[in-house]
């Protein structure tokens, strides 16, 4: 237990998912897609995808445009330039 509470004292990004876990989360995401709404996070990886709302990015409705927060903007940014140097084959 205290090994654990040391790790989690180095942790710089905390998740925001609560005791479900992504279980619970995964189909709240997903009812966006249901409801017809293609969020400009559509196509990103999986894995990415699911670590940033886990982490409290959230998806503005009415714009389709991704909401990372004060604390995610950098790392937003940093996925944006991954993803446009894989788009281009980089």
């Amino acid at each position: 237990m205290i090994k654990n509470q040391e790790n989690a004292k180095q942790k710089q990004y905390h998740h925001h998912l609560g005791l479900g876990g992504y279980r619970t989360a995964i189909p709240k995401w997903q009812e966006i897609l249901e409801r017809g709404i293609e969020p400009e996070s559509l196509h990103w990886p999986e894995r990415a995808k699911y670590w940033f709302f886990g982490h409290g990015v959230t998806i503005d409705l009415e714009t389709r445009k991704v909401v990372y927060g004060e604390k995610l903007e950098r790392v937003g940014q940093r996925m944006a330039y991954a993803r446009g140097l894989v788009e281009c084959g980089t």
